[in-house]
């Protein structure tokens, strides 16, 4: 079985406060909701679309929160850590129309999801560990 899935992880907390903890909860949330969302456009800008099953089965998960019921899945839910969270494609096939087969090319509605939160994530979280981001 395939599946996509990206996750984020931000492990530096050793000599880190809890509000710092917090903002990076706060973040990693946002994020991963904003991949989810790009994702499921992507559904729809792509021409994915067929029944409506992969699109619906994206879903994203983090410290405190997840999609993962509102989701039409047939996987069970990923599991996380502490300060990790996850955009996941659900649908099994999601990862041959992500990126093609010998028959169809990849029209990439997950990957460019993933790559638009990805440069966002490093931004963000570099701001928090500078204390530049309340």
């Amino acid at each position: 079985m395939f599946h996509a899935t990206t996750t984020i992880v931000f492990d530096h907390f050793n000599e880190k406060s809890d509000d710092v903890k917090k903002l990076v909860d706060e973040a990693l949330e946002k994020l991963v909701r904003d991949g989810e969302a790009r994702a499921k456009l992507n559904c729809t800008s792509m021409g994915t679309i067929d029944t409506g099953n992969m699109q619906n089965a994206i879903y994203s998960k983090g410290p405190g929160f997840s999609t993962f019921g509102a989701a039409a899945n047939t996987q069970p839910e990923e599991p996380i850590g502490n300060h990790e969270a996850l955009v996941h494609a659900g649908a099994p096939y999601s990862i041959f129309v992500d990126y093609g087969t010998i028959h169809m090319p990849g029209r990439p509605f997950f990957s460019e999801a993933v790559e638009s939160i990805k440069t966002t994530a490093e931004k963000v979280m570099g701001q928090i560990l500078d204390g530049g981001l309340s």
